[in-house]
């Protein structure tokens, strides 16, 4: 009779993360993860069918609970700045953790249809927050028009976090004052 043990998944997900991080898609195996894990690499199997798939949940868990931070500031009654500056640092966050194993992810055989259409869904989910406070600032400051609709701007936006958060070409607050002269400008 197989030995039972408790918490398989949970391990994988907790171990295979701190393996992820510290050593990127590339840096680990699945033997090894059984391994720490104290499971045979065919027990790996019965959980998750392959160490992208594994990857995918363990980025997605992440994603998610960076999602929930990003809700909450879009919620806040803080200022339209503040607001994005918390969405920028959330992916800054995300970033910095990721970026490296979703370089090596993306660039395995067989991962780039996949790839593409989580960085679709995830752009996606991006842009319907930036949207939203992107709405309430100018229906909150009837002196405030765009100068590109709004999904435009809150996709422009996104893009340039995400390059942001890669590289430090500029800071934030630059960021903001260029948005301020160019896609949210006063009325005349």
């Amino acid at each position: 009779m197989p030995k039972k043990i408790a918490n398989v998944r949970n391990n994988l997900l907790e171990k295979g993360r701190v393996m992820l991080l510290a050593d990127g898609y590339f840096g680990f195996s699945i033997s090894q993860l059984a391994h720490k894990c104290n499971i045979a690499t065919g027990t790996f199997y019965r959980y998750f069918s392959s160490k992208a798939k594994l990857t995918e949940v363990i980025v997605q868990s992440d994603w998610d609970e960076m999602l929930g931070s990003m809700d909450m500031i879009v919620k806040s009654q803080i200022p339209f700045n503040k607001k994005l500056e918390g969405i920028y640092l959330e992916l800054k966050k995300f970033s910095d953790l990721y970026l490296t194993v979703w370089t090596q992810f993306s660039a395995e055989k067989g991962n780039t249809e996949n790839f593409a259409s989580i960085k679709e869904t995830c752009i996606k989910q991006l842009k319907k927050r930036v949207r939203q406070i992107i709405v309430e600032v100018v229906a909150a400051n009837p002196q405030i028009q765009l100068t590109e609709n709004v999904d435009m701007v809150a996709l422009i936006i996104i893009h340039n976090l995400f390059v942001m958060a890669r590289t430090p070409i500029f800071d934030f607050k630059h960021f903001a004052d260029a948005l301020w002269k160019w896609a949210l400008v006063t009325k005349k």
